[in-house]
């Protein structure tokens, strides 16, 4: 059961760091083309 939470905890905040790094090259791309 611990094992379960772990992995569901591990892979939303796997998710979220990838959703936050898309953002983060989103604005770049944004801020290069002006």
């Amino acid at each position: 059961m611990v094992g379960v939470l772990f992995r569901y905890a591990f892979n939303s905040r796997v998710c979220c760091a990838d959703a936050f790094l898309h953002s983060f090259e989103v604005n770049a791309y944004a801020s290069d083309t002006g």
